[in-house]
């Protein structure tokens, strides 16, 4: 399915910095999707999605060392799509989809060392545009971005955002819960949660007038950015880093202020993970904030042969942020990126 994944210096002079090496035959410059990270013991597992040759595409999954141990591909000449790849410490999810179809999509997730006979078929057949999947749950961004389906593989039901959602970005899952930003009104996003205890969703945190642009927990944080109201016309402005101790509920949040924060706009990719926040800054910077001292870098990417932008912020942790431009996979030492800017 692939060969060995392997790690190679970043163009430039970018300390700390590599990227995968593509040692496969490829469609062009931009045919690889933004990856799935684990982290497992010693090492990163990764799903990569790739375009061959012809427009055949390949979802494989590659452990610590970089050796493929599941792949899915599609018959080329076909306009069947693979999603986005999905790992969780209980196995992967995969799928497929055909635009134009009475049941366009099937999502199936395959336990980790277990036969595909074992496999599960989701429930649902909705188009999505973005897909995330964790050990219990599958939450699709319904396409156009107009709200969201989950499905709990516990209970094997699917769950869609209430009328008054009119639309939401792809969430963060957290065991048996789902953070997302909702919006209910143009240019107007709020945080959000759905949790298996509650069987619905339900409004996080609301700063009106002001809103926020992005939410992300991880069982023991809860972090979220407020910005005030966005000028019409105009660019949206500059925010506030906040975080509480983990909350599923709006009475159990408990925010403190941490620090000012560039912009960041509704829907930025971005992740959190051992006290560490990574987000999308601009199509050339991300932002790393260290959550111990509210400490922040903001990196820019290094140039390659295509000029290519920053188009994804796929993963975090206290060793290294993962994040794909519109050609390659990358990832950055935290320890490499020198003293950062304290807090304010």
């Amino acid at each position: 399915m692939l060969p060995k994944v392997q790690w190679e210096a970043c163009p430039g002079r970018s300390v700390g910095c590599e990227r995968i090496v593509k040692n496969w035959p490829e469609a062009g410059p931009a045919a690889i999707t933004n990856p799935a990270v684990r982290q497992s013991q010693g090492g990163y597992e990764l799903a990569l999605g790739l375009v061959f040759p012809e427009l055949e595409q390949r979802l494989v999954v590659v452990d610590m060392n970089g050796a493929p141990t599941a792949g899915y591909r599609t018959i080329p000449g076909t306009s069947c799509n693979l999603i986005h790849p999905m790992l969780s410490d209980a196995g992967h999810w995969i799928g497929v989809q055909e635009i134009g179809l009475p049941q366009p999509s099937r999502y199936v997730f395959q336990p980790r060392d277990e036969s595909p006979s074992s496999a599960l078929v989701a429930p649902t057949t909705s188009l999505s545009q973005y897909q995330r999947g964790g050990d219990e749950l599958l939450a699709l961004q319904l396409d156009f971005g107009k709200g969201l389906e989950i499905f709990d593989r516990t209970t094997q039901l699917v769950r869609t955002t209430p009328a008054v959602v009119l639309g939401a970005d792809v969430p963060r899952l957290v065991d048996d819960a789902a953070f997302f930003l909702a919006y209910l009104d143009y240019n107007k996003p709020e945080a959000w949660v759905w949790t298996r205890a509650s069987g619905s969703y339900q409004e996080l945190i609301d700063r009106n007038p002001g809103h926020v642009v992005d939410v992300q927990a991880d069982g023991e944080t809860l972090l979220w950015i407020e910005t005030p109201p966005k000028p019409e016309p105009g660019p949206w402005p500059a925010g506030t880093l906040y975080t509480s101790p983990y909350a599923t509920t709006a009475a159990a949040v408990d925010g403190t202020s941490r620090r000012a924060m560039p912009v960041v706009e509704p829907g930025a990719s971005s992740a959190l993970s051992e006290g560490y926040y990574a987000v999308w800054g601009s199509p050339t910077t991300y932002h790393v904030v260290r959550l111990s001292d509210a400490r922040l870098w903001t990196v820019t990417i290094p140039m390659d042969e295509w000029q290519a932008l920053l188009n994804d912020v796929s993963y975090v942790d206290a060793t290294y942020v993962f994040y794909k431009t519109d050609t390659h996979v990358y990832r950055q030492r935290l320890d490499a990126l020198g003293p950062g800017e304290a807090a304010n």
